[in-house]
């Protein structure tokens, strides 16, 4: 065992750890032993560098996010998002948006040239856990330091023929053959990541902006918006609801408040719970989001207050095929301004929705539903690795509308994201591969 595992290392892949250093409970608090493992004081073992041109030879890279320069002091265009239930967190995040890099101790490169990462710490999650992770919107691929001009011979470039290219939203990924990460895990952490790609048959934004620019036409997806809070938990107004006062260290996706305001004494409906996410309401609150240092951040709202909020994506709306002002319309004319109404799906699952039964269709089922994008798990060690995830072999999951292929060619989101429990996750580059020619 001893000669394997010395074995393993040299190599510079990692093992697999002792039983008990991430399966079972862990105790939480703050590590008197100068050790980096934030749940259980275990100290990292952290990684050996790595010959990374060695790694990446016969590889062509395109460069989605690089957190490892001496430069990347944020995680520029990436965004993170979780569950928020029990003490789930993020707490190497300063914030939601562009989130900070951190210094590396663990260099993965041997040249040095590698100095900082993307530490990604929090748990446990209840939920489904949470992600980080960018939109090709906002990925600018018309930026030659992150891809190429249209019609250009660079190797990334937008869709030449799409009605969506002009609002660039997604890139021409068919002449890759996947999404590369190079990425390592504490030793507090489950070793689980999934790496997902989402394209327009899958994305909400997608159907967003269809609806916005024509709500009658056929959408390749549905978005739903339930306005019920989960778990039967009581919807409340904000100021007779007995909620914990919390300042959250994160945001949620993109938002602005800059769009627009409301009366500042709006009160503000929510779902009642331990650990809430909001602050006073007459503090320059527009539905479903509070600011605190310079930040908005989304609420647990519900009933008129989740249907009335605006779209994370596009919180300043678009203009529609009449030109008519963006400022003028609903941020979202899908759910806003609609009740929140009761609705029963054919599973039986039962909840409350933002949709008029007198001039609405029911909600979407979930076989017509978006956000099942296409992914693959990967399994992350001590020591830094170069991830290679094919996208033949990524999946969807099943739970909304199936596809039979992903439209490599409107890649429209590229995401890293996991499950419940502790992670404590160091990414330095995120990018699309392919084997030279």
């Amino acid at each position: 065992m001893t000669i394997l595992l010395a074995l393993t290392q040299a190599a510079a892949c990692g093992s697999r750890p002792e039983p008990g250093l991430w399966d079972g409970g862990f105790a939480t608090g703050n590590c008197s032993n100068g050790a980096s493992g934030q749940f259980t004081c275990t100290p990292d073992p952290g990684s050996q560098a790595v010959d990374c041109e060695a790694a990446e030879q016969g590889l062509e890279l395109v460069t989605i996010g690089d957190f490892s320069t001496a430069g990347s002091v944020n995680a520029k265009r990436f965004y993170v998002y979780t569950d928020r239930s029990g003490q789930g967190r993020v707490s190497s995040f300063d914030q939601g948006w562009e989130p900070s890099t951190v210094e590396d101790p663990f260099p993965r490169c041997e040249n040095g040239r590698t100095p900082r990462a993307l530490h990604i710490q929090g748990g446990p999650f209840y939920g489904w856990g949470g992600g980080f992770g960018t939109s090709m919107k906002d990925f600018v691929p018309n930026d030659a330091a992150y891809g190429c001009l249209q019609n250009s011979q660079s190797p990334l470039c937008l869709p030449e023929t799409d009605e969506l290219a002009s609002e660039n939203v997604a890139v021409d990924a068919s002449g890759f053959e996947g999404v590369a990460v190079w990425a390592r895990r504490g030793p507090d952490s489950q070793g689980g990541m999934r790496i997902l790609v989402g394209d327009i048959n899958t994305d909400d934004d997608i159907s967003y902006l269809m609806y916005q620019k024509d709500p009658t036409r056929k959408r390749n997806c549905e978005r739903v918006r339930e306005c019920g809070c989960t778990n039967h938990k009581p919807c409340q107004r904000w100021d007779t609801a007995p909620l914990e006062m919390q300042t959250p260290n994160l945001s949620s996706w993109k938002a602005a408040v800059d769009a627009e305001r409301l009366d500042l004494q709006y009160q503000m409906w929510s779902c009642a719970s331990a650990g809430y996410y909001c602050e006073d309401p007459a503090a320059d609150v527009i539905p479903g989001y509070f600011t605190s240092g310079g930040m908005t951040t989304r609420c647990n709202s519900c009933a008129q207050t989740r249907c009335d909020e605006q779209y994370e994506a596009y919180p300043d709306g678009i203009q529609n095929d009449e030109d008519k002002a963006a400022e003028d319309q609903p941020n979202d004319s899908q759910f806003n301004g609609k009740p929140c109404t009761p609705y029963t799906f054919r599973s039986g699952v039962t909840s409350a929705y933002c949709f008029d039964p007198a001039t609405d269709p029911p909600p979407a089922e979930q076989d017509e539903q978006c956000g099942d994008h296409w992914t693959r798990p990967i399994y992350l060690t001590n020591q830094w690795q170069l991830h290679l995830v094919p996208f033949t072999e990524m999946l969807q999951q099943g739970w909304a509308k199936r596809f039979g292929k992903m439209d490599t060619s409107h890649v429209t989101v590229v995401r890293l994201t996991w499950d419940g429990g502790y992670i404590d996750y160091w990414v330095g580059w995120v990018g699309f591969y392919r084997h030279r020619r």
